[in-house]
C-alpha cells in the first residue's frame, strides 16, 4: 500500500530486513577487531587504538578539512592549491593560492598573498604578499606587504615589513632591514643593521654589519666594511 520498507501479512506489519549490501563491507579494513570498519571507530579513553598496523595499512586517505595532531592543527589546505604542514601554518589563509608552508605557525596571517614558500618555526609569519621565499626559522618573519624577498637562514630579513627584491644568505643576514630594496647579503650577520640602505652587496660573514642607511656599497669578504654606517658608493 506504498508504505516503504514493510510489508503485510495475518498479524499485521513487518519490517523489511534491509538487504546486505547497505552494511559497510568489513573486508575492506585494515583494523583489526574490535575496530573493524563501522565496529568501535571511535577512540579508545585510554588512546590505545590504531588507524592500520604495521602489517596491513590504508591504500588512499581522503579527507575534507583538517588534520589535527596533539590537539592542534598539523595539516590543512586552506584556499586553492596550498600546502601547509605545522601547527597553525597558514591559520588566516583563505584566498591565498599556491602557498607553501612547513613549521610552527609558519605563513600563519597569510590569506590572500600567492605563490609564497615558508619552511621552518615562524618563517614568513606576518607575510600578507606574493613571491616571497623564506627558509629557516623566523626567516622574514615581519614581513607584510613586500614581495620578491628571498631569505635562507634562521632570522635572516627578520624585520623586514615593506622592502622587495632583497636576498639574504646566511643565519641573521639583513636582519634589521625594514623598508630597503635590492640589496643581496650572503654571510652571518651581512648587512645585519641595514634599515633603509638600498642596493647593496655584502659577500662574507660580518660584511656591511653595522651599515645602516648608506647605499651602492660593495663589499667582499669576512668583516669587509664591517662599521660602515651611513658611507654610500664604496667598494
Amino acid at each position: 500500500d506504498g508504505v516503504k520498507g514493510f510489508y503485510y501479512y495475518d498479524a499485521g506489519w513487518k519490517p523489511v530486513a534491509p538487504a546486505a549490501t547497505t552494511f559497510a563491507n568489513r573486508n575492506l579494513s585494515s583494523l583489526l577487531a574490535p575496530t573493524a570498519v563501522n565496529v568501535d571507530l571511535l577512540p579508545s579513553p585510554t588512546n590505545s587504538r590504531n588507524l592500520g598496523s604495521a602489517a596491513l595499512g590504508w591504500k588512499e586517505l581522503f579527507v575534507t578539512g583538517e588534520i589535527w595532531l596533539d590537539a592542534t592543527p598539523f595539516l590543512r589546505n586552506k584556499g586553492s592549491f596550498n600546502a601547509f604542514g605545522g601547527a597553525y601554518s597558514g591559520n588566516a589563509n583563505n584566498r591565498g593560492a599556491y602557498n607553501t608552508g612547513f613549521g610552527h605557525n609558519a605563513t600563519y596571517r597569510n590569506s590572500t598573498g600567492i605563490r609564497n614558500s615558508g619552511v621552518g618555526a615562524f618563517a614568513l609569519h606576518n607575510n600578507l604578499a606574493s613571491e616571497n621565499s623564506a627558509l629557516g626559522a623566523y626567516a622574514l618573519f615581519s614581513n607584510s606587504t613586500a614581495w620578491d624577498n628571498t631569505a635562507v637562514g634562521a632570522y635572516s630579513l627578520n624585520k623586514n615589513t615593506i622592502g622587495y627584491y632583497n636576498t639574504a644568505i646566511g643565519a641573521q643576514a639583513l636582519y634589521n632591514n625594514t623598508t630597503a630594496y635590492h640589496n643581496v647579503a650572503v654571510g652571518y650577520a651581512a648587512l645585519y643593521q641595514n634599515t633603509t640602505g638600498a642596493n647593496n652587496t655584502a659577500v662574507g660573514n660580518y660584511a656591511l654589519s653595522l651599515n645602516q642607511n648608506g647605499s651602492r656599497n660593495v663589499a667582499m669578504g669576512y668583516f669587509s666594511m664591517y662599521a660602515n654606517t651611513t658611507g654610500t658608493s664604496n667598494t
